[in-house]
């Protein structure tokens, strides 16, 4: 089973997909204005916007936070 998701953790993946250069502003509008949480849960109501928010992490995971630099 998966973690539950907080928003500053969403913040914190959007905020640094941006700065590095994974997302365009466009592209995080999109997918802010696709997210959304109900009883108790995020979720996104598109399966597309959903995929780049996930290859974003999945690459910030592997480049930035478990890079051998860090």
């Amino acid at each position: 089973e998966y973690p539950d998701i907080c928003a500053d953790r969403l913040d914190y993946q959007l905020r640094t997909a941006y700065i590095a250069g994974l997302l365009t502003l466009d592209e995080v509008h999109e997918i802010v204005d696709h997210l959304h949480f109900e009883d108790d849960r995020w979720f996104f109501d598109d399966l597309q916007v959903a995929k780049n928010f996930g290859v974003a992490s999945e690459l910030l995971t592997r480049y930035i936070y478990a890079a051998p630099y860090n």
